[in-house]
């Protein structure tokens, strides 16, 4: 049993139903990123998607959006 990347509750599936369907409206989202994290080599690639984003605490944040299944970096209109 997996726990869910949402809410933490032991679930079959990288989220669980309550959490994809508030996240994701439902759609089955898969757990790896179609991108790579940030580093020295791509910082500035994230850099352009952070600009327009105000959420609090300390750790870096980046704007995503679904695009059918799978969650991509954009700069506006993220969820």
């Amino acid at each position: 049993m997996m726990k869910c990347l949402g809410c933490y509750k032991e679930t079959g599936a990288n989220y669980c139903t309550p959490c994809r369907r508030a996240l994701f409206d439902a759609i089955k989202i898969g757990s790896v990123l179609g991108f790579n994290a940030p580093a020295a080599n791509n910082i500035s690639v994230f850099q352009q998607y952070s600009k327009q984003l105000s959420i609090s605490g300390v750790q870096l944040k980046y704007s995503l959006h679904l695009e059918g299944n799978q969650l991509a970096l954009t700069d506006k209109a993220g969820q």
